[in-house]
């Protein structure tokens, strides 16, 4: 399903210093999410471990969970959960499964994976 690895390697300016840019991964994937719906998707299971990247549709309410299911937070009191407000950056070991769910109309969510080195 996937292409080779990219690793994770920031950039870095003319002076030298971390520019925070880093090069397009070769394997990536992405969703709609429909209200109230989960999407799974699973980390690749090679020797690996990952960095992976979300990118989340500006303004929309994503949560992802890692090995559960994911859940939307109810009430109006803090609850315990397993489900984190869009994420940006993750590191995680091959063949986990990803979970992401939103209660807005729609949200659209990209993952890229770099292979840590």
């Amino acid at each position: 399903m996937f292409g080779t690895t990219t690793d994770f390697l920031l950039g870095r300016d003319q002076s030298g210093v971390v520019d925070y840019s880093r090069a397009p991964s070769n394997n990536k994937v992405s969703v709609t999410l429909a209200a109230n719906t989960e999407a799974t998707t699973t980390v690749p299971n090679d020797s690996n471990t990952y960095k992976v990247v979300f990118s989340i549709e500006p303004g929309s309410t994503v949560w992802v969970a890692i090995g559960a299911t994911a859940a939307v937070p109810a009430g109006a009191t803090f609850a315990v959960t397993n489900s984190m407000l869009n994420p940006t950056v993750l590191w995680l070991e091959k063949n986990k499964v990803i979970h992401a769910i939103t209660a807005d109309s729609s949200a659209d969510v990209g993952i890229e994976y770099y292979a840590q080195s």
